[in-house]
């Protein structure tokens, strides 16, 4: 479906969802820089039919999980490196974000956000990289 770069960097793939329309939405992971700590990582929109892919997010902390809301009108985003679940608004398209924010803090200890998944009813669950848990 896609190769190469977006936005003239090579994409890391880590986790993905589809939206009702056949369009691919992709955590492009890369790890937050220290001592620097200069965040990289996007979020990344692939269209299903003419396969163009636009950066919804960038200078994200090493986005891992992705899923939508229950309405789909927005995308719950891990983040790695800050243990933290973002909330992504999409525009009516879902072309960009409309607005985006920290919406749940996760006290993993030693353990990092990873992949996420919603169920029917729109609860989340994150799995913990490091702890066998959800």
């Amino acid at each position: 479906m896609f190769e190469g770069k977006v936005d003239g960097r090579q994409m890391h793939p880590d986790d993905l969802t589809f939206d009702e329309e056949g369009n691919l939405f992709v955590t492009d992971s890369s790890p937050t820089t220290y001592p620097d700590a200069k965040s990289s990582g996007r979020v990344v929109r692939i269209d299903g039919e003419n396969h163009d892919a636009t950066v919804l997010a960038d200078n994200q902390p090493n986005p891992n999980g992705i899923s939508f809301s229950l309405e789909e009108d927005a995308l719950w985003v891990s983040q790695l490196d800050s243990d933290r679940i973002d909330r992504l608004t999409l525009n009516g398209d879902r072309t960009a974000v409309s607005v985006g924010h920290t919406a749940i803090h996760v006290d993993g200890g030693g353990a990092q956000t990873d992949s996420n998944a919603v169920d029917a009813e729109g609860n989340i669950y994150q799995a913990l990289r490091g702890r066998p848990e959800i």
